[in-house]
């Protein structure tokens, strides 16, 4: 008798996303995406060269340094995007709230509304939705805050809303309180 709401919007959302959260998301991105397999690749064909030709030690140091670097180059940079202090304002506590027009964010220091014109895609990553600004700003939105009875809604909404587009358009209004 006491079912939920069928309203499908808004939909409200309360999160702070902690560092620890966003360090495993984005070492799961960056190890999941077409550059680190493609340095895979290469160091495969560059195995199979190697072997035929018997040079082990330049295998050695080559695949040592190319992935080596690699893997550096990802690493120090996740850790200063989650460790630096110019993104504190990241991981404050913000309220979502979805609706056919668009996100209204509301944190201690801002107060914005994102058109969904703005949002260039969305992914589904380890229980949490990264909704795409441009390729590298996300908003993170964990699975476990949306409520139950409005997933299947929140799913649909993104999925009308973000589809593939010709062009984007930057459409935000921030109002700083």
């Amino acid at each position: 008798m006491n079912e939920p709401t069928t309203r499908k919007y808004p939909i409200l959302v309360e999160n702070a996303l902690s560092r620890t959260v966003y360090l495993k998301l984005l070492l799961l991105i960056n190890f999941n995406n077409w550059a680190f397999y493609f340095v895979l690749v290469v160091l495969a064909f560059l195995t199979v060269l190697v072997h035929h030709f018997g040079d082990y030690g330049f295998l050695f140091f080559f695949v040592l340094g190319v992935f080596g670097f690699y893997v550096i180059v990802v690493i120090t940079s996740i850790l200063y995007t989650v460790f630096s202090s110019q993104n504190r304002l990241f991981f404050l506590p913000t309220k979502y709230t979805f609706s056919e027009e668009g996100i209204e964010e509301v944190s201690q220091v801002a107060h914005c509304t994102v058109k969904w014109d703005a949002f260039i895609k969305w992914k589904y990553v380890a229980d949490h939705y990264l909704l795409y600004l441009n390729i590298l700003n996300a908003a993170v939105i964990p699975r476990s805050k949306i409520p139950d009875h409005q997933i299947s809604a929140f799913e649909e909404l993104l999925r009308s809303k973000l589809k593939k587009k010709q062009r984007y358009q930057l459409s935000i209004t921030l109002v700083v309180t």
